[in-house]
């Protein structure tokens, strides 16, 4: 049968939430007979028919047959492609996913499609932001002796004693806290050092704690105070049964040249002391840059309109547990008592993922787009640097197999998109500042350019 030619649908288009539309088809009866007499023809061709060769069966008898509900669905998955297809470009709509299909009457035909639809992203006026960068924390004196105080502890050394436990002591034995509802630890063996404050491994344990003898089990209940990190036990009663089976006290070394030349490649106490100064400082200043470059992406968030469908969540958040999956595995545990373990659900954990996988959607789609707007490039030179130095950071024996996961295209490509981002937000850093806010050619226009990834 030729072929005919149709005029434009007659459709309707409803947004139904974040880039997902609704576009309900309504079919000319003529178009309809046409697909249902190709798709009978179809079946004809597939099946045996009595008294018919295949294919020659009469499109009356093929309805009789097999019914017009079956001949429809034939039409359906061929025709229904079509019909998507031509509404998509009449609607100038872009498809991010596979569309599902709703039959909502027979006679006249009318087709509803939901259609997920590419991230929409308007970057707003970005390149009108200014923020002034704060100055790095300055070090004093006192955050050096910190940092001494850590060195010195870090090289303690810890000798038995007989006698009841003191505050700073470190206890080897059992400990077991029970919340009402689950138990919170259990574990056999393990070290403890009884210290005060923030410290202290649940507040109050290690008061209790105190006056301990070797052999002795002590049980005591402990409320957590309002300020606790885990809110869910916040002002619960926790029942702690624990054994003390050695107590060590902790004995550090001498603040002297001695310890310097024990920590590291010095001669003296100052020389220590200056590097650890050194480091405090270009840690301050890596943390003051890390945060003015987060001030200056939520700033550009704040300003730019996002939207994604829901299916990309969902990918992400396959993803994600696929990656948590492989580690829970790599520890020894299977995933369902991993699970059972940390009191959760799959259902409640894929909740708990998605706030984490939303907020990464938005940052990369913004940061992509204004790659995009800003002209950015990536050059496969660039990603075989990167690459490079990524392999150098690994032992001998792994970078055979580190260079051959980054010498895939999938890996490349990652690697790429890596240094996208980077480039990206370095733009916007210099923008916020004030420096460079013009793109290239826009003395003569103003025009989005294509953003290139070479591998």
């Amino acid at each position: 049968m030729e072929r005919k030619a149709f005029a434009l649908l007659n459709l309707t288009e409803e947004k139904i939430g974040p880039c997902l539309v609704a576009l309900e088809v309504q079919v000319e009866p003529e178009r309809v007979d046409q697909a249902m007499h190709q798709a009978a023809k179809r079946i004809s061709e597939a099946g045996r028919i009595a008294g018919f060769r295949k294919g020659k069966a009469p499109y009356n008898v093929v309805l009789r047959t097999y019914g017009k509900p079956a001949v429809l669905q034939e039409a359906l998955d061929k025709f229904g492609n079509e019909i998507l297809q031509e509404a998509l470009t009449q609607q100038a709509l872009e498809a991010y996913d596979r569309p599902s299909l709703e039959l909502l009457s027979e006679e006249p035909l009318r087709l509803k499609f939901t259609v997920p639809t590419k991230p929409q992203v308007d970057l707003g006026n970005y390149r009108a932001l200014r923020i002034e960068a704060k100055a790095p924390e300055s070090i004093s004196d006192a955050k050096v002796n910190d940092a001494l105080e850590q060195v010195r502890k870090t090289h303690a050394t810890k000798v038995p004693v007989e006698r009841p436990a003191t505050m700073g002591d470190a206890l080897r034995g059992d400990v077991k806290i029970d919340a009402p509802d689950r138990n919170i630890l259990n574990r056999t063996d393990a070290e403890v050092e009884l210290q005060a404050g923030d410290e202290d491994m649940v507040p109050g344990f290690s008061a209790a704690m105190v006056g301990a003898l070797i052999g002795e089990t002590r049980e005591f209940t402990l409320t957590l105070p309002e300020d606790f990190e885990n809110a869910e036990l916040v002002g619960k009663a926790l029942q702690v049964h624990a054994t003390v089976r050695d107590i060590r006290e902790v004995q550090v070394p001498a603040l002297d040249d001695e310890l310097a030349k024990t920590v590291g490649d010095f001669d003296t106490l100052d020389e220590l002391r200056a590097d650890l100064r050194q480091n405090l400082e270009e840690n301050a200043q890596r943390t003051a840059r890390e945060q003015f470059e987060e001030e200056a992406l939520q700033a550009g968030l704040a300003q730019a309109t996002i939207e994604f469908p829901d299916v990309m969540v969902e990918e992400e958040v396959r993803h994600s547990l696929s990656d948590l999956m492989r580690d829970v595995a790599q520890q020894g545990f299977t995933f369902e008592n991993w699970l059972r373990m940390n009191n959760l659900t799959l259902e409640g954990l894929r909740a708990s993922l998605r706030p984490g996988v939303e907020q990464r959607l938005r940052r990369s789609l913004f940061l992509y787009n204004l790659a995009e707007r800003e002209g950015l490039k990536i050059e496969a030179a660039d990603i075989d640097a990167a690459v490079a130095a990524e392999i150098g950071q690994y032992p001998d024996e792994m970078q055979a197999e580190v260079r051959r996961v980054y010498g895939t295209e999938n890996g490349r490509v990652s690697v790429g998109l890596r240094l996208l981002q980077r480039r990206a937000l370095d733009k916007l850093i210099s923008i916020v500042k004030g420096e460079g806010v013009l793109l290239p050619g826009d003395e003569v226009a103003s025009r989005p350019a294509e953003v290139l990834i070479a591998h």
